[in-house]
């Protein structure tokens, strides 16, 4: 099996691919990850790190956020505002989506299977 640390690159790697800028990919251990971990039960923060924290720009970049989370194993978590006190706003080694700077959802009903 590969070292933690090389799977850790790899996925953060592959997570960059599928989300190109202007939506931001912030793995664990680099500049700003600390501060957009953040959450607010502090007491949790720590232990709840996930390996990176995905802000998508476009439904597009999510659904292939979603679509490498899963090649990869990787567990997911969705982030709004954080305020969850049991810290599931993050997913502990996986990845957390982080949708606070969305201001707006527009759900689209399909009628064929009535979702």
């Amino acid at each position: 099996s590969r070292p933690l640390d090389v799977l850790m690159h790899h996925s953060c790697r592959t997570l960059r691919s599928a989300v190109p800028p202007p939506g931001v990919v912030t793995c664990i251990g680099e500049p700003g990850f600390a501060s957009e971990a953040t959450l607010f039960n502090r007491n949790l923060q720590d232990e709840r790190a996930p390996l990176a924290i995905v802000t998508p720009s476009s439904l597009s970049q999510l659904q292939a956020v979603l679509e490498t989370a899963r090649a990869s194993k990787l567990r997911v978590s969705v982030r709004n505002g954080g305020h969850n006190p049991s810290g599931r706003a993050l997913s502990k080694g996986g990845v957390t989506i982080d949708l606070g700077r969305h201001r707006a959802i527009r759900i689209v009903r399909n009628d064929a299977d009535g979702a």
